[in-house]
């Protein structure tokens, strides 16, 4: 930890202890001697809480020293930072980076601090998100593994062949290829259920946030919401024309809450058992991330792709391959239906009973 108050390093020293959390302080009260500290100590550390003044003149500048180490941490290590200060609100940068959080000092900021961290600890999320935890060990080796299977004999340079040398992005197709191949094997080996044992996922893992910085800005499975009102927008736009399409297909999702006291509710939405929606849509689950509610068949239609990339619309979440996909499909099923004109239920009876 940095800050430039001793008081403060002792409050954090004495609270950690309280809430017996199984990690190791240490304190440093100038850059300096953190820089020292942390250097040495980078490969066992798994949170650092950063203050950010420590002359009236950073604070006049909105300029600050620590700054650099606290950019330099969230680009090359993997531990959870806390920026610990009374101008952290105005600290620029960092916002909506789920494993930095910005925590004004003052009231129950070192206990809400302490509390999250041990949070993370209990649950064994700090040996996923670490320096040589599970991101970085378990996975590449499950990366490696997953990707040498893919190939017998020759494959390899046979798919190199495949490739125009004469491109000028010849190298970068190549390596892109083989990229994409291992991260989708390891993640086709992820969701395959292990043994006879049924993989029942969080609903998390049915949506992500997508990098569109330097992604299309609209895919499908994109849910995007009006901004100041309840109004969420699926995009059904297929694959093919998602990234450059003039008008996107979209389905509303009309926010709705689900009975968690109702068993028979609750299992037939997390199935989604058509004879809750009369087949006219699909319910997502709320999650931390998305509040969740009915994707309405009836509302597709088609919208000017400016539209949802306005100052009116924000992006929020993007659906998994597997569910979009399943919404698709089922929706293309309701809109091609024909409909037959109902018999006489005597009549048919009569026939059956022949």
């Amino acid at each position: 930890m940095f800050d430039d108050d001793e008081t403060n390093l002792d409050n954090f020293e004495a609270t950690i202890a309280t809430f017996g959390i199984g990690l190791t302080f240490r304190g440093f009260d100038s850059v300096e001697s953190f820089r020292d500290g942390f250097n040495s100590l980078k490969d066992q550390t798994k949170v650092v809480i950063f203050d950010l003044k420590q002359t009236d003149e950073e604070e006049r500048k909105n300029s600050y020293e620590i700054s650099r180490d606290i950019q330099a941490n969230f680009d090359d290590y993997r531990m959870i930072i806390f920026i610990h200060s009374a101008l952290s609100k105005k600290f620029e940068g960092f916002d909506n980076k789920g494993t930095v959080f910005k925590v004004v000092k003052g009231g129950n900021a070192v206990q809400e601090i302490c509390e999250k961290i041990k949070l993370m600890e209990d649950s064994g999320f700090l040996d996923v998100f670490c320096q040589r935890g599970i991101l970085e060990t378990t996975l590449i080796g499950e990366l490696h593994n997953a990707f040498t299977e893919q190939f017998k004999g020759d494959e390899i340079a046979n798919v190199i062949k495949s490739v125009d040398p004469s491109k000028p992005d010849y190298k970068e197709r190549v390596r892109d290829i083989f990229k994409r191949h291992a991260l989708r094997s390891l993640i086709n080996n992820l969701v395959i259920p292990a043994g006879s044992q049924e993989v029942k996922i969080n609903p998390i893992e049915h949506n992500y946030r997508r990098n569109r910085a330097n992604n299309p800005e609209i895919w499908t499975g994109d849910i995007f919401k009006k901004k100041g009102l309840s109004e969420y927008l699926l995009v059904m736009t297929a694959r093919c024309d998602a990234e450059d399409c003039g008008d996107v297909v979209i389905c509303s999702i009309i926010p709705t809450d689900c009975d968690l006291n109702n068993p028979s509710i609750l299992s037939r939405v997390m199935n989604d058992n058509p004879n809750l929606t009369k087949g006219t849509g699909r319910f997502l689950m709320k999650t931390p991330m998305f509040c969740g509610g009915k994707v309405d068949y009836t509302s597709y239609k088609t919208v000017p792709r400016g539209t949802l990339l306005s100052d009116d619309y924000e992006y929020v979440i993007t659906l998994g391959d597997q569910l979009i996909n399943d919404i698709i499909r089922k929706c293309s099923a309701y809109k091609s239906r024909e409909g037959v004109q109902a018999m006489d239920e005597y009549e048919v009876k009569k026939f059956l009973q022949m």
